[in-house]
């Protein structure tokens, strides 16, 4: 009697084997694929500086909300509603611009107004 090929053996085999068989492998890869993903953590984590450990988020751990911009106050600033309707101020993380509505009008800049234009664009 002839080996049969790996192909064949599976054409001979019941659908419902063939199923739990894909369930079972399918559960595997997909584990496999959080374990890599808590390595990649793990690893980035054990190489950061202790410093910056507590900035990293990962796209697993954000919490976003919606939101809708009420307006823009200056280049690196906005006011936005959440859900419920309350105002929120928002600093732009990394983004530092001159001043352009300043209280004491002799810190306001030429380069605050173009920061500010730009960002209401």
């Amino acid at each position: 009697m002839a080996k049969k090929k790996l192909q064949d053996r599976i054409d001979d085999m019941p659908s419902l084997i063939k199923f739990v068989l894909f369930v079972a492998f399918s559960g595997i890869f997909i584990g496999s694929l959080y374990f890599v993903k808590d390595s990649i953590e793990s690893t980035l984590r054990d190489f950061m500086p202790s410093n910056e450990r507590e900035s990293l988020v990962l796209q697993s751990e954000l919490n976003l909300e919606r939101v809708t911009l009420k307006r823009v106050v200056d280049g690196d600033t906005i006011i936005v509603f959440d859900e419920s309707q309350n105002e929120i101020r928002v600093r732009l993380i990394g983004v530092d611009t001159a001043e352009s509505v300043h209280p004491d009008e002799s810190k306001n800049t030429t380069e605050g107004a173009l920061a500010s234009d730009y960002t209401k664009s």
